[in-house]
């Protein structure tokens, strides 16, 4: 099964982390992550989450982040990040899961449904709450709503920072009003005493359409803010 890398970085999109991505990005391609999401717009939904920046990778198997992320090239990496990020602590963890059919691999939604753009994906931080009836309520509205569940886990491991959700959904979505739609649908099934998880929904890259592991994400030059524009 899949094991998706997630990583919340509170600073924001700039010339700081440029020269950081592009080094780190061969050392995740031959690991065998695909990027799915680098940087995209973040949606704060509930839970008053509010990211500066998400990066997430999808890796083969359970276990791959943790190894890469283990890695000497990757110890090199981070030392570089925490100096071009001014010590700036990052949050990260590792996902495992569920399993796909082979042509519906992550990162693949949106193109099925016609669109050039990247998919959207709705990640619910259920914190240290736990509702069943309110969980599978959510994984309801997400099939409901022409989305796929990713991963629904209950162990999601943290590797960096303090990042320790005792549940955690992450869906896929062609497009942001079908993840929004889920969303609005779920809540409205909520009852009043329900507790809010934390939940965003992310814009991801159209490069990931390109199922292979470790296809690389296109490099589209920087921006006006010297930021490195990610398709």
């Amino acid at each position: 099964m899949p094991e998706y890398f997630i990583i919340e970085l509170d600073v924001d999109d700039g010339p700081e982390l440029t020269g950081y991505e592009r080094a780190a990005t061969p050392h995740g391609v031959a690991a065998g992550a695909r990027f799915l999401v680098r940087g995209g717009r973040v949606h704060t939904l509930s839970g008053q989450w509010e990211p500066k920046r998400i990066v997430m990778e999808v890796f083969p198997a359970a276990g791959d982040v943790q190894a890469y992320y283990d890695s000497d090239a990757n110890k090199q990496l981070t030392k570089r990040r925490i100096a071009s990020t001014g010590g700036v602590p990052t949050k990260a963890i590792g996902v495992e899961g569920l399993p796909l059919a082979e042509d519906s691999q992550p990162g693949t939604l949106a193109r099925q449904e016609g669109h050039e753009r990247g998919s959207v994906y709705l990640i619910s931080d259920f914190g240290n709450v736990r509702e069943p009836a309110s969980e599978q309520a959510l994984a309801t509205s997400i099939a409901d709503a022409g989305g796929r569940l990713l991963a629904r886990s209950e162990a999601a491991g943290s590797i960096e920072g303090d990042w320790t959700p005792a549940l955690l959904l992450l869906a896929e979505f062609a497009d942001l009003t079908a993840a929004l739609s889920a969303h609005a649908n779920w809540t409205n099934t909520r009852g009043d005493n329900a507790s809010a998880p934390r939940v965003i929904a992310v814009e991801g890259l159209s490069s990931a359409a390109n199922t292979a592991p470790g296809a690389a994400p296109v490099d589209a030059g920087v921006d006006s803010g010297g930021a490195v524009i990610w398709r």
